[in-house]
């Protein structure tokens, strides 16, 4: 993470004994980035949401932050649509030249927060909306109301709806040891009005509630779960070291993984309802698993029990962990959610249903981020609408094969793999890792997203963040090969897509702010590499 102060060091001692301080020191500055862990965008493509973890301890809390995204895009306009980021495009944006491409790669020097370039015209805040967290956050998860249509899958596609209820946004926080939420707008567009019933405008008002505003600007107790052992009948709170994040397809159960202990903890809406309705309860925490565990991603739910519905087919949904320091054959392994529903009162909880060895990697012992590409069965399924044995050729696209796809650090590559489900209502998915793609140094995160190829067409990749080495691979699930390297600045820890624009934001942890990728293929110049900073950088005190 390049040269730290002896101040981060203790923090990170602190993080590894589970000994926090955070209510000390100064108020974090406003509107701005610091030690960026999570970046999650609205569906809508209005709002840019960052988690900001305070990790050296400098102030007393981190934040949550709401940007302006549409006019951030705005701004840098001529820098990634066109392909020119040269000095002419960067006085067009209103930026100077670059002093430091070699810490951060770009043409242009960076967009100040505080004071952008088009202030003159536009004295709004690009910082729209801000909220004080515990320290330590370690990621951002953005959820929507999954559609009440169960042919759609996914809670926030693109081809849905805005929900009236707004979305959530959820945070690990380490420093307190808690599952933070906030409640978001939905942006996406809304159905056409029917007659006697009124429709939200899905504007993006860059609402961030999480009860702040009475507390003093802090995130009050009622949107900080797992903090309260009455919350549940178990007696629960949340372990140390909460770490990744994921939430089931229908929104009604979220697995946290806790990197310090072979442990996680599943998070419920009351009464089998999403986790959106109302405070989350965690429900339960099962522990003495092999390794600490890391990485977490959902398993998509077979269209035809989606059809039937859960109840009806005995379907438990399922999530996939990842895990590091296990010892022996490093594995994937996945878990089960099971409500409890026959009981009184429920009460939800988890079982190991199946480990899968890393056959690829025989001496692999520290696997991290997981991603699940259900694009191909939901492809299968749409293609099945109107036909008159729909029901069986749905059934049948249980056995088209998910990509999946691991972040490995010990080796470093990315393992390539596939799911597959046996039984069109059962819950029985296996998985198979079948190569292995060597990479450089810290692979960390995974993310699915697509570039826009010169005709125009989205083509879909695999971006692979290397925290250590300073890049993102790009890897070509239908080559079956890496076709492009990003150059980032130091410590790329997050990575995420522009749903209009083809372009994608990257959170740069060591020195605190986030660059706009250029993903259009016909930007000859440009295409595959860091064209924008958003936030002035921030270098860890000891390198000033």
């Amino acid at each position: 993470m390049g040269r730290l102060t002896r101040r981060t060091v203790i923090a990170a001692l602190a993080i590894a004994t589970g000994c926090y301080s955070t209510g000390e020191g100064p108020d974090p500055v406003p509107h701005a980035i610091y030690f960026p862990v999570g970046l999650a965008v609205s569906p809508g493509g209005g709002a840019l949401y960052v988690a900001n973890s305070d990790f050296d301890l400098q102030f007393n809390s981190g934040t949550v932050e709401a940007y302006d995204l549409a006019r951030l895009r705005k701004i840098l306009e001529p820098l990634w649509s066109t392909g020119d980021a040269t000095v002419r495009a960067c006085a067009a944006a209103g930026l100077g030249v670059n002093a430091t491409p070699v810490l951060q790669p770009g043409v242009c020097g960076p967009l100040d927060l505080r004071s952008p370039p088009d202030a003159a015209s536009n004295p709004e805040p690009i910082v729209k909306a801000s909220a004080r967290i515990g320290a330590f956050a370690t990621d951002l998860l953005y959820v929507c109301h999954p559609s009440e249509d169960p042919t759609r899958r996914g809670s926030c596609s693109q081809s849905g709806t805005a929900d009236p209820r707004g979305s959530r946004l959820f945070v690990p926080v380490r420093g307190d040891a808690s599952l933070t939420f906030f409640e978001v707008d939905d942006d996406r567009p809304v159905t056409p009005p029917e007659p006697g019933v009124v429709r939200p405008s899905g504007a993006q008002t860059f609402r961030l509630d999480c009860g702040q505003a009475a507390n003093n600007g802090r995130c009050a107790d009622g949107h900080r779960a797992g903090v309260d052992a009455h919350d549940n009948t178990r007696g629960l709170t949340l372990p140390a070291e909460p770490f990744a994040i994921a939430v089931s397809e229908r929104t009604d159960s979220i697995l946290v993984t806790h990197q310090g202990s072979g442990s996680v903890s599943l998070f419920t809406g009351l009464g089998g309802a999403s986790v959106l309705d109302a405070k989350p309860a965690l429900q339960y925490v099962l522990g003495g698993l092999p390794g600490f565990t890391t990485g977490v991603a959902p398993l998509p739910i077979p269209g035809s029990v989606a059809r039937l519905g859960l109840a009806a087919t005995n379907y438990q949904p399922g999530f996939v962990i990842t895990y590091r320091g296990i010892p022996g054959i490093p594995q994937v392994e996945i878990l089960r959610v099971f409500d409890d529903s026959f009981a009184a009162p429920s009460r939800p909880f988890l079982s190991r249903a199946a480990a899968f060895p890393l056959q690829s990697t025989p001496s692999g012992t520290d696997s991290r981020g997981i991603a699940i590409d259900s694009q191909p069965r939901a492809a299968c399924e749409a293609d099945c609408e109107g036909r008159s044995d729909e029901n069986t050729c749905v059934a049948a696209c249980s056995q088209v094969a998910l990509p999946a796809y691991i972040a490995n650090r010990s080796p470093a590559s990315l393992l390539v793999g596939e799911v597959r489900s046996p039984d069109p209502n059962g819950a029985s998915d296996d998985i198979t890792i079948y190569e292995t793609v060597p990479l450089a140094q810290g692979p960390s995160r995974v993310v699915v997203g697509n570039i826009r190829d010169r005709r125009g067409v989205a083509r879909k990749r695999v971006f692979v963040l290397a925290f250590d080495a300073r890049i993102i691979f790009v890897y070509d699930p239908v080559e079956h090969r890496v076709d492009g390297q990003i150059r980032t600045g130091r410590g790329p820890y997050s990575l995420v897509m522009d749903p209009i624009e083809p372009i994608a934001y990257v959170g740069h942890f060591t020195d605190s702010y986030i660059g706009l990728v250029d993903l259009d293929e016909s930007h000859g110049d440009t295409f595959e590499s860091l064209v924008a900073t958003i936030g002035v950088p921030n270098p860890p005190q000891e390198s000033k």
